[in-house]
């Protein structure tokens, strides 16, 4: 008998100390395996009212403020091409010069046309003087006096002198001028090539540029033109830009049902390119004593939302409703107080109602 009293203890002791080793789960035990009694370290941080503020994400394309396709007026052989990509040219700049010895030949023929036209016209005014004085005399008749007027309408030399206007406006259509002034972007002609229907160039006003986005019917509202918003570009490594509201558009569009927004953004160093995306952010609204906490202490499942506040040493689940989410905080609209504790860390091996014990950081 007292053998089997002396291996009964062992084996109690040996249970106790497998137990003691198994426990890796982060958690304190004090009294044996009754789960009463574990206690679980966590961290928190005490929730808190801010002003929240209530903002859009959106991301559009860059584009130029003008990108203009400059096509001839007039048709010809290209002479010169006087500019290249990347070139900057003033509004009026000639940039291709096209063969123009037909068009001079047709305006030294219409310059001729005026001058027959003209000596004409004054041979038919002196006629129609002369007539006039004779017919005042009665030597002639009020038809002949008609006739000398009619000549001088018909010779009248107004015709010829715009077939001049119009040939040396054709000339002038040879020197093709920048329509804006800006970067070239493209030169599509090369010096012997027929320049007809097709661009030459495209020259691009990158002084500003515009980003467009697509809002909802729910935030169009809040915004206006002439509104401030921040836009970063992370591909031109610039992240703290800003921007304007030009124009919102009234109605929305028929397929997407959402609004145009267009925002102009000041590129005097010209770092933003047509074609990168930028990410606008626009401020909607701010509102005040909003309680928030941090978004790690918030669970999400499908059926709920909740998180775990601290009460007496114990862990107690709350079920909250959440609202806006930003930067690492997450509004709390209800189901939680401002001068409670939430925990932030340890939660996943929460239950509610098992005890904690607070860690410091």
């Amino acid at each position: 008998m007292k053998r089997k009293r002396l291996i009964l203890p062992f084996f109690l002791a040996l249970l106790l100390l497998l137990s003691a080793c198994g426990n890796d789960s982060g958690v304190i035990v004090t009294g044996g395996v009754n789960s009463a009694d574990t206690v679980v370290p966590v961290r928190v941080e005490s929730a808190y009212t801010t002003v929240m503020t209530d903002s859009l994400k959106l991301n559009g394309e860059i584009k130029a403020k003008e990108d203009v396709y400059v096509i001839p007026k007039a048709s010809g052989t290209v002479q010169a091409v006087n500019c290249k990509v990347g070139d900057y040219v003033n509004k009026g700049d000639t940039l291709v010069v096209l063969d123009d010895s037909a068009l001079e030949a047709q305006l030294v023929q219409a310059q001729a046309a005026l001058a027959a036209a003209r000596a004409s016209y004054e041979d038919a005014v002196r006629n129609l003087e002369r007539m006039e004085a004779l017919y005042e005399e009665g030597a002639i008749s009020l038809q002949t006096l008609e006739s000398a007027r009619t000549a001088v309408a018909a010779s009248n030399p107004e015709a010829a002198s715009a077939s001049v206007d119009l040939a040396q406006l054709s000339i002038s259509y040879t020197r093709v001028q920048a329509p804006i002034s800006g970067l070239v972007a493209e030169v599509n002609t090369t010096v012997g090539s027929v320049a007809g229907t097709n661009y030459v160039a495209r020259i691009v006003d990158m002084s500003t540029v515009t980003v467009t986005v697509e809002v909802g019917e729910s935030e169009i509202n809040q915004i206006s033109v002439g509104q401030s918003v921040q836009v970063a570009v992370e591909s031109a490594e610039l992240n703290d830009l800003k921007g304007t509201v030009r124009t919102v558009s009234p109605v929305a569009d028929y397929a997407s049902k959402s609004y145009t927004v267009e925002i102009g953004i000041d590129n005097k160093d010209r770092l933003l390119k047509p074609g990168m995306y930028a990410e606008v952010k626009i401020v909607l609204g701010r509102r005040e004593d909003v309680t928030c906490v941090p978004t790690v202490a918030v669970t999400h499942t499908a059926d709920e939302s909740y998180l775990f506040v601290v009460e007496d040493g114990h862990a107690v689940k709350k079920t909250v409703v959440t609202g806006a989410e930003a930067d690492g905080v997450t509004e709390i609209v209800s189901g939680l107080l401002a001068s409670e504790t939430v925990v932030v860390k340890g939660q996943n091996k929460l239950t509610d109602g098992v005890a904690v014990s607070v860690e410091e950081e």
